[in-house]
């Protein structure tokens, strides 16, 4: 029995749906909130069997979308650590959710989900991901290698002196080469064209706007030496010591002001969900509302939890933002709060688009704190690492 499709696509995503049809192998780099999920769904119609490969937490996610976007058919859905444990046999088509998973050449996952690819030859690959460069334009390599394989036509260096500043440094007396910046744009959207496709919510989409409020705790001397360690590592993407430290500490002494402007929005009768990069804060905060804390030592069901929120039963989710950043839809809300931040703008954006998708009916709100001159420093210089995206992939 064939896959058949379910629903009634918007325009937009026909189109994305044609377009992908006529790909054996394509990325759907649709910006997040705009049905990726679907789009894939849709392409895939007329397989009898279908791989979805995608972060373990996002699996019961998928399930319920292939129920509720199609019938017939046979899918399978795995984790990426799965596949790279198991031999999972012939699929006529394959879909990786959050591709850019794989845009570390030598990790496992992206190892094994190339050697399943090469193997077994699905007739339709397609990745899917909001976010194909995460922090840098090297991260592009590995995926596209893993749809195009030996099409590819540059290795992994001559893609990153093609398209990035190279850098030779000494490292702990080590002689390391870091690869930064943009360079040929015109040459890597050329590279990337046939095989990606883009397409902006605000271009499609008639969301709500978006409020952002910046709420200073604390106006602390501003540390030279720090301010060092800062560029060194938006520069290397390697957290020091004392840097990790500090950013910690500057998230703990937040807490208790996210906690109180949690409960002023609480008493306004609106849901919200707080976010923090760190544990230890995610902890004390979920403590203070009784609810359940989502982050990586956390044994949480994620599916419940966002199903509780999402039905009303709960009001508040506190989240690290890598466990809760991707793959859920949390259009219930429309407040959320940053204790802290990641330092990969990607991440933060991914954040943002829980609540500011389809399905959202009012102005979303965000809350960052900042701690001092630091955190300011440092959300400042992100703004500057997030145009690399935007001049790759989109056009305005």
């Amino acid at each position: 029995m064939k896959i058949t499709p379910l629903g009634k696509p918007y325009p937009y995503q026909t189109n994305l749906i044609n377009w992908h049809r006529t790909k054996s192998a394509s990325l759907c780099s649709a910006d997040m909130g705009t049905g990726k999920s679907l789009i894939a769904l849709h392409t895939v119609a007329g397989h009898e069997t279908c791989l979805v490969v995608c972060p373990a937490f996002l699996r019961q996610n998928w399930r319920d979308e292939i129920s509720k976007w199609t019938q017939g058919g046979k899918f399978t859905v795995i984790s990426y650590d799965f596949l790279a444990r198991n031999d999972v046999g012939y699929y006529d088509a394959c879909i990786c959710d959050e591709f850019h998973y794989v845009k570390n050449k030598d990790a496992k996952r992206t190892l094994a989900l190339y050697s399943w690819v090469v193997h077994n030859k699905p007739k339709t690959l397609i990745g899917l991901t909001g976010t194909p460069i995460k922090n840098r334009v090297t991260d592009f390599w590995a995926p596209f290698k893993i749809l195009l394989r030996d099409k590819m036509g540059l290795d992994y260096w001559g893609f990153a002196n093609t398209f990035s500043h190279r850098r030779d440094i000494r490292i702990k007396g080590r002689n390391v080469t870091k690869y930064e910046g943009l360079r040929n744009t015109e040459k890597l959207k050329a590279f990337i064209k046939p095989f990606l496709s883009r397409t902006l919510a605000k271009n499609v989409l008639d969301l709500p706007d978006q409020v952002y409020r910046e709420i200073s705790i604390a106006d602390k001397r501003f540390d030279k030496d720090l301010k060092i360690k800062v560029d060194l590592y938006l520069k290397e993407n390697s957290l020091t010591k004392n840097m990790a430290s500090t950013k910690l500490v500057n998230a703990t002494a937040k807490v208790r002001h996210t906690i109180e402007l949690a409960n002023t929005i609480l008493e306004s009768g609106k849901p919200v969900i707080i976010f923090t990069d760190h544990v230890k804060p995610c902890n004390e905060i979920a403590r203070m509302f009784h609810v359940e804390p989502i982050h990586g030592e956390s044994t949480a069901d994620r599916s419940r939890i966002v199903k509780d929120f999402n039905e009303g039963r709960q009001d508040v989710i506190v989240a690290t933002i890598p466990s809760l950043s991707v793959g859920v839809n949390l259009t219930r809300c429309n407040h959320m709060i940053f204790n802290d931040y990641s330092y990969i703008p990607a991440e933060m954006a991914q954040a943002e688009k829980r609540i500011h998708r389809i399905g959202q009916k009012g102005t979303c709100f965000y809350y960052y704190l900042f701690a001092g001159a630091l955190d300011r420093y440092i959300h400042n210089m992100l703004k500057e690492k997030s145009l690399i995206s935007k001049k790759v992939l989109d056009k305005d």
